[in-house]
């Protein structure tokens, strides 16, 4: 099965277990909460260009 295969519930809870991991590795954290409402905030809002 593949990740786009999965409900967006499923893939949002896959990609903020990653994004929680990966803070780990770098000395950071977040709770999911926070996640969620950066998330929400920053919807629409980086520039393509910024990548």
């Amino acid at each position: 099965m593949n990740f786009t295969d999965l409900s967006n519930k499923e893939q949002e809870k896959i990609m903020i277990s990653e994004i929680i991991r990966n803070l780990k590795k770098l000395g950071g954290y977040a709770t999911k909460r926070e996640l969620l409402d950066a998330i929400k905030k920053g919807e629409n809002t980086i520039e393509e260009k910024f990548f």
